[in-house]
This record gives C-alpha cells, structure tokens and sequence, in this order.
C-alpha cells in the first residue's frame, strides 16, 4: 500500500510539472499574450500587391518615426516568454507634384534589418530634392480620404532614381547571422511581402480594410 502511495505521489507530482511548465505556458500564451492584429491582412496580400503601382515622387523634408509593437508568436512550449515584436518605420513626407502626404511604412521582425534600414534611408534620402520611385496601391492613391498629414498614401517600397552605392540589400546580404540570404529579387519580394502584410493587418483601420475587401466572413 505504502509502494502504491509513494507511486502515486510521484505521478501526480509529473503530472503537475508537466501541466505548470507546458500546458500552463500554453493557457499563458492565449490569455497573456493576444493578437493585436486590427485585420487578416495575409488572406488579401496577393489582391493587395497585384494592384500596385510605382510613382516618381520627390523628398523635400521629412519626418520619421520608429516605433514597436506586439504580434502574435509561435507558441514554444520550452520557452516562458512567446512574446515576439515588430519594429515599425515611418517616413512622411510632402509630394508638391501630387499634393497629397505619403508614408514610407516598412517593418522588420529581424532586429538586424531593423537596425541597417535605419542607417539606410537616412543616407539615401537625407539630402533635400531626393527622388525616390515608390510603390504604392493605386486605390489607396486614388481615394479621396489619402493624402492628408493625418491619412497619408501609403508606400510600402521604394528605391532611390539615382544609381546607389550601397542599396538596402548590398547592406543586408550575407552569410553571418541575421543577414539576407537570397538574391536581391527575393529580397525585394520579401520586403514588400512584408511591409505590405504588416500595414493590412497591423496599422489599416477596419473601416478602410473592408472598403477595399468587403467584410471578413465570421467563422461559426
């Protein structure tokens, strides 16, 4: 009796490791750490990009912005913390030729890239009179409610008009961990995957979200 007792304890002491460091996590990870996603952006990525277009538009001044924010992470069962963040760069900026405010919206999950796009773009578009050509979506161009300080188009690309010695890739490219690993086709394949995906779910209001795509369908 005394042997089935202490068996007993045993497993039941398993059983609650068990429960506290993995099923425990788990429950943390749905309560704790929720998605903050405003959108699905993912399921509209491809609509989203197959009506883009590029524009030549010219930098005078500008204003940026970096900020970070919570996405939802792969759930790890070995690990306390599932927790994972995005960085967020703004870059807003006048167009005189077009009359309406654009925001250069990138986003890394990589600190890395995080880190050389910021000495990036203020080389490349510091100097007054920069011409960028930017990729933006043609109906966010086109509606009306763009284009303000406080709604601007979104660019969610761009590259410089001039020949660059040191392009966003060339920094980024590597073999050491964190670089880019891939050739500059699918790097600007990712970056605008990337960007575009981030901007529909994380910072598009609902409002705008469905006036493109129409209600997302409620799962019963």
């Amino acid at each position: 009796m005394k042997k089935i007792l202490q068996i007993s304890s045993i497993s039941l002491l398993a059983i609650g490791l068990v429960f506290g460091r993995y099923i425990g996590r788990w429950l943390v990870n749905i309560f704790d750490n929720p998605d903050t996603t405003i959108n699905d952006g993912r399921l509209h990525l491809d609509e989203y990009l197959s009506k883009c277009d590029t524009v030549s538009l010219n930098i005078k001044k500008y204003t940026d912005s970096i900020s970070y924010f919570e996405v939802k992470a792969k759930f790890n069962p070995s690990s306390a913390d599932n927790t994972a963040f995005a960085y967020k760069n703004e870059i807003t900026f006048y167009s005189d030729s077009l009359h309406k405010y654009f925001s250069i919206f990138y986003f890394f999950s990589n600190p890395e890239l995080h880190h050389l796009f910021g000495f990036y773009y203020t080389s490349a578009i510091k100097n007054p009179g920069g011409d960028i050509i930017a990729t933006v979506n043609r109906l966010d161009l086109n509606d009306g409610s763009y284009g303000t300080k406080e709604k601007p188009v979104p660019i969610i690309y761009f590259q410089l008009k001039k020949e660059e010695l040191n392009t966003f890739y060339s920094m980024a490219k590597g073999n050491n961990k964190g670089d880019f690993n891939g050739s500059e086709a699918d790097f600007k394949k990712y970056i605008l995957n990337s960007n575009a995906g981030y901007y529909l779910s994380y910072v598009k209001s609902k409002q705008d979200f469905e006036k493109m795509f129409g209600k997302e369908k409620q799962v019963k």
